[in-house]
């Protein structure tokens, strides 16, 4: 595989580091990941919530795990 490069920032980050905001500075990429398999609903759209006022697109958002 060829070597690739990638500039990310952490967005936003919860102080006892349960879980995580990643994307890229051209705001086309964005991850919420989450130390536990399984995240609150409502944590969730909050995080959402934040990421689109900062610009993010949630067009193709895509949610791999399970919300409770």
């Amino acid at each position: 595989l060829p070597m690739t490069w990638a500039d990310y920032w952490v967005v936003d980050l919860d102080p006892d580091y349960q879980w995580a905001v990643v994307g890229g500075p051209d705001r086309e990429n964005l991850w919420i990941l989450s130390r536990e398999p399984e995240m609150s609903r409502a944590l969730f759209q909050r995080l959402k919530a934040s990421a689109a006022m900062k610009g993010y697109n949630l067009r193709e958002l895509k949610v791999m795990a399970p919300l409770r």
